[in-house]
């Protein structure tokens, strides 16, 4: 019998385990951009692509895209926003596409595609499976060559590219819409023929696989190409045409990375489909703010009220503004780069944009008559004062709220949202349903508020509104600039409390708002 060297275990008499609460959620991001472009750069099943430099946009879409002009407005700006996300505008039926995968140097190496006289593959085109064979390339020079070949033994069906920037081949269909489909490509089909004589074959047809006879049988090259499956991207389905606010639709239900909107493309939006987009955004779960630059100048005009602004405006909508510009067709992302250059953790870093430059858009002339209508339909300018200087005005929402308080507002709530989630989800037990745990929710509100107060968003005040709770009347002084109330835990209703609902919240903010005019009066005496 063995005699036991190390001892009786400890954790028999003291047991220790040890847990890990789990991560927190993450709160969303309110300085990123989306802008939705109709250049075929991006392909539909990708539809959204992070950017963090103008370069990287520019490598992407070329210095003419209006998807790139749109960034450079944005990047432009001081502070220099973080975050842009591009995004596919399908304006047009698009194709079917098939990227393959990235090729190695060995896989480019010219003599190894010299080397096949007879290469071939399968693949499915809009539902029909073609088999590609007698593919010579011993005589290419290089990969362009490579795809050219293939491209005319697709028949017009499709075309094939060497895309030496991603080093990869692309098969692209050329039939459009929602019935354009590509498949990945396969190994060639390739049956036994009849021989009449030496060195002949008869080529027969079976449904839609044409029967190759040779004595050897073509070479695969579907791996080379690295267009299989396993090696290559999924085959992208073309899709119909969409409309900007279908475009939107799919944005937001793609990401929630995203917080401003904004369209740079080179087919122009109506002012339906504008109105029609904005009432997407004011109606949708996630918070968003779209943007829209207008050169019309029936906007100048107070009794004209079918222009993008005054439609906007008659909706009272808070989520879309409109600016001005006659000069720049993108300035909205102007707005957006200045507006979203704003950390909301840091502190007094809430703006007002009245009085912000726009770094490259050239400024308005304006008549007192044409601000003043600007300014009556809810439309930013850029616009140049007789002291030389040229500020951005008003800084308003269509509906008349200003930019800094939707922005700001937005902020908070998902902050609250993020936070009191956090609470309920990182518990190792539970928050109980008591008063005990109805001040841990509290506590975490207050905490949000906090920041609010910090950051400048709201400050200390006078309550002019309703009252709520036991404390808060019309009149009296918010010394935080924020009071929370919730109703006590004896007066719940019983129904709510098997549900384990809490108590109702109500939070009372007193926004810190901005000075935007000053009226001065001199009195002189002699």
């Amino acid at each position: 019998m063995a005699i036991p060297t190390l001892g009786l275990p400890v954790s028999k008499l003291v047991r220790v385990d040890v847990f890990m609460s789990p991560q927190a959620a993450a709160t969303r991001s309110f300085g990123s951009l989306l802008i939705c472009g109709d250049s075929d750069v991006i392909d539909v099943t990708e539809r959204i692509r992070q950017y963090d430099t103008v370069e990287s946009v520019g490598l992407d879409f070329g210095a003419d895209s209006p998807e790139y002009k749109a960034a450079v407005l944005y990047y432009s700006q001081r502070p220099r926003p973080a975050d842009l996300y591009i995004g596919r505008w399908a304006t047009e039926p698009t194709q079917a596409r098939l990227n393959g995968a990235l090729l190695d140097e060995y896989q480019t190496d010219i003599a190894i595609w010299q080397a096949i006289s007879n290469g071939g593959f399968d693949i499915a085109i809009d539902g029909t499976n073609r088999t590609i064979t007698g593919l010579d390339f011993s005589g290419v020079s290089n990969l362009n060559a490579v795809a050219g070949i293939i491209t005319d033994a697709l028949a017009g069906k499709a075309v094939c590219v060497w895309n030496a920037t991603l080093r990869r081949f692309e098969i692209t269909a050329n039939s459009t819409g929602s019935t354009s489909v590509l498949g990945y490509a396969t190994k060639p089909s390739y049956a036994v023929g009849l021989a009449t004589e030496a060195g002949q074959q008869i080529n027969t047809e079976a449904g839609a696989h044409i029967i190759v006879t040779s004595g050897s049988g073509a070479t695969d090259i579907s791996g080379m190409l690295g267009l299989a499956d396993g090696m290559a991207y999924p085959p992208v389905d073309g899709i119909d045409s969409e409309t900007p606010e279908e475009c939107a639709m799919r944005m937001v239900d793609l990401s929630a990375d995203w917080y401003g909107l904004m369209f740079a493309a080179r087919k122009p939006i109506t002012t339906k489909q504008h109105v029609d987009v904005a009432a997407l955004i004011e109606a949708s779960e996630i918070s968003h703010i779209y943007g829209i630059t207008t050169d019309n100048k029936a906007v100048l005009d107070a009794s004209i009220t079918t222009d993008i602004a005054s439609r906007l405006r008659s909706l009272s909508y808070q989520r879309s503004f409109v600016d001005f510009s006659t000069t720049a067709r993108y300035t909205a992302a102007a707005i957006f780069g200045r507006a979203f250059s704003v950390n909301f953790r840091a502190s007094n870093s809430t703006i007002t944009l009245m009085f912000k430059e726009q770094v490259g858009v050239p400024s308005e002339k304006l008549s007192a008559q044409q601000a003043a209508t600007l300014k009556k339909k809810n439309c930013n300018v850029f616009v140049l004062y007789n002291n030389g200087k040229a500020i951005l005005q008003h800084g308003t929402m269509a509906g008349g709220w200003f930019f800094d308080e939707r922005h700001g507002l937005d902020w908070l709530q998902n902050l609250m949202q993020t936070e009191v989630f956090n609470l309920l989800y990182t518990s190792n037990t539970k928050i109980p349903q008591t008063e005990q745990g109805m001040g841990y929710i509290e506590t975490t509100l207050a905490k949000c508020c906090g920041q609010a107060l910090t950051n400048g968003l709201i400050a200390p005040g006078i309550w002019n509104s309703d009252p709520i709770g036991d404390e808060l009347d019309r009149g009296a002084a918010l010394s935080t600039g924020f009071y929370i109330y919730h109703q006590p835990i004896a007066d719940q209703f019983q129904s709510d409390r098997e549900q384990r609902k809490a108590p109702v919240f109500q939070v009372a903010l007193k926004l810190a708002g901005a000075v935007h005019s000053v009226d001065v009066l001199v009195a002189v005496n002699r």
